[in-house]
């Protein structure tokens, strides 16, 4: 974490998938020894961990990572409680992502992340979306998928 600190600049995001909530509070150090705190994106599946990491630092970027099948009380419901805990986005799986639920949870000032997008069209899928980020393992299909949007094609 020291060593990607240095290498990146204030003002570029950077999104961590904290696996251990244990790391949580080192890692908060370290991105505020080098001033990257309000870049910084910290997502979890566990809304307890999220709620933690808020009390622990206003300032940090909360995600939260699930699944449609995960959500028990319903969509609605969660973006409430998740606008209400100060959480900023919602990470779902390409193929849970349609446009209600981004009407849905911006409704409720959420962003709308989308991750597993690794062929062309589950970027162009999710970008038609217009969702607010996506994660995939391949750049250059992410930034094609961006051109092809830019061009029109």
């Amino acid at each position: 974490m020291e060593d990607l600190c240095r290498r990146i600049d204030a003002g570029v995001a950077l999104s961590l998938n904290i696996r251990e909530s244990t790391a949580v509070q080192a890692v908060l150090e370290v991105a505020s020894r080098h001033g990257i705190v309000r870049s910084l994106w910290l997502c979890h599946t566990d809304r307890s961990v999220l709620a933690d990491i808020r009390e622990a630092d206003r300032d940090v970027t909360l995600v939260h990572s699930t699944r449609i099948e995960r959500i028990d009380e319903g969509p609605e419901r969660m973006a409430a409680d998740l606008s209400g805990m100060a959480v900023h986005a919602v990470k779902l799986p390409e193929q849970d992502w349609t446009a209600g639920l981004v009407a849905l949870f911006r409704r409720f000032g959420l962003r709308c992340l989308g991750c597993d997008a690794q062929h062309p069209r589950q970027v162009d899928r999710l970008i038609a979306l217009r969702l607010d980020g996506i994660y995939g393992g391949h750049v250059d299909r992410l930034t094609d998928g961006l051109a092809r949007r830019r061009s029109g094609s």
